[in-house]
């Protein structure tokens, strides 16, 4: 077969091996750790009762489960689909549909492969909603609701993806050396339009969000932002409670369309000065300009991504190493998608732990604004409490994994914060 003459065959082979052997083994080392601790840690002996911290590791160990699962499941699918002939299918069924290499055939090409690892995950999506979750209590789902998202969710990837794939491939034809250039700037313009709109355009299609009551919560919000002049377009509440029992609160949003969001579950497990100290923790990523600086660091790495694909597009032995017989646009973008997170899993790590830094800073801010290191912490312990978190995961899976830090870690740094 021509794949094994590829170069690049092998490079990514040699790569794919060590990435899933990472995977496997974190999710081991984490797996075995977790299942050793049968008691309540020293740490939380005041605040977490034995009965409820035997559910969050059985629960952290159910979840392990299906992630080792769906990856044992994922390896043979996209084998199959290299060595089976599966993208020259595709790439030919798609042409008859479309025409020949016709900008309709290149952004048809990307839906169908996108489409058949839909199908291959939608199981294990199914038995995580259906089942794990509504063995633990979180699922709110009903098989109604979960058909009229997933309707929603295709639409929507129709109705944005669709023009955004065309244009790629219309700069990748026409925009010449530079097209890569042109495609970065395309998507980064997408996703920050994108970051915009969605709490006012695309949340609302699939949750209400009623404004907050007037009252003492509101009123101190509004006094918080003003006292750091975070800009604000509103407080709201989402009816999160109609798909999982799980809390949550976020800022969504840019400039005037910036808004505090607040699930009506974490509505009922948290107190004022709570509430209050979580949304100072989400101010304080602002004031410390962590979005913009993520959002560059993103944009840097997808910048170099798209120079290195430019280098390869022209390399027969980039497509021979994924059985593709014919060289078009389509299918090294696809390439580039299934090898980006083979090549730069290294990398994970790096990232979270600049993530961790930032939610470090943002817990210390919380802390300094509303000079209270106990409803910072009782916040914590409570969302994780109701959330069944990991409460002692594996310090390798939790370095390589988490973009925030465990929850002892965060505990012991609000407690050296200083509040003056």
């Amino acid at each position: 077969m021509q794949i094994f003459q590829s170069q690049f065959f092998w490079i990514f082979l040699t790569f794919y091996i060590v990435h899933e052997v990472v995977q496997f083994t974190l999710d081991l080392l984490n797996y075995y750790h977790v299942k050793k601790q049968q008691h309540v840690p020293p740490s939380f002996k005041d605040h977490i009762l034995q009965d409820q911290f035997l559910k969050s590791q059985q629960y952290t160990l159910a979840k392990l489960d299906l992630s080792i699962l769906g990856r044992l499941i994922m390896i043979p699918f996209f084998w199959v689909l290299v060595f089976l002939n599966g993208f020259n299918l595709i790439d030919s069924f798609t042409a008859q549909i479309a025409g020949w290499h016709s900008l309709s055939h290149s952004v048809l090409f990307v839906f169908v492969v996108a489409f058949y690892f839909f199908i291959v995950s939608l199981p294990l999506k199914l038995y995580s909603v259906f089942v794990l979750e509504e063995k633990y209590g979180f699922n709110k789902m009903t098989a109604k609701l979960f058909v009229i998202d997933l309707l929603k969710t295709t639409g929507l990837s129709l109705v944005l993806g669709m023009p955004l794939l065309y244009l790629v491939f219309w700069f990748m034809r026409t925009a010449g050396t530079y097209w890569w250039l042109w495609v970065w700037c395309a998507i980064m313009s997408f996703q920050l339009v994108l970051i915009a709109v969605y709490p006012t355009l695309l949340a609302p299609l699939f949750n209400k969000f009623e404004p907050l009551e007037e009252g003492t919560l509101k009123d101190k919000i509004f006094s918080l932002a003003k006292s750091i002049r975070f800009k604000l377009s509103g407080v709201f509440i989402v009816d999160g409670s109609k798909r999982s029992s799980h809390s949550n609160a976020y800022f969504a949003g840019l400039g005037k369309y910036r808004r505090i969001v607040l699930f009506d579950t974490i509505m009922k497990q948290l107190t004022t000065d709570e509430l209050l100290s979580v949304l100072a923790h989400e101010m304080g990523h602002n004031v410390k300009k962590h979005i913009p600086k993520m959002i560059v660091l993103s944009a840097s790495t997808m910048l170099i991504g798209f120079y290195v694909m430019s280098l390869l597009i022209g390399w027969d032995g980039f497509y021979q190493a994924f059985n593709i017989n014919v060289s078009s646009h389509h299918a090294a973008l696809m390439i580039f998608a299934i090898a980006f997170e083979v090549f730069t899993f290294m990398f994970a790590p790096i990232i979270n732990s600049i993530s961790r830094a930032h939610e470090f800073q943002a817990d210390a801010f919380a802390v300094k604004m509303m000079h209270n290191k106990a409803a910072m912490s009782q916040a914590l312990l409570k969302i994780s409490k109701e959330n069944l978190s990991n409460l002692t995961p594996h310090f390798a899976y939790s370095f390589y994994h988490y973009s925030h830090p465990a929850l002892l870690e965060r505990l012991q740094a609000i407690e050296k914060t200083e509040t003056s």
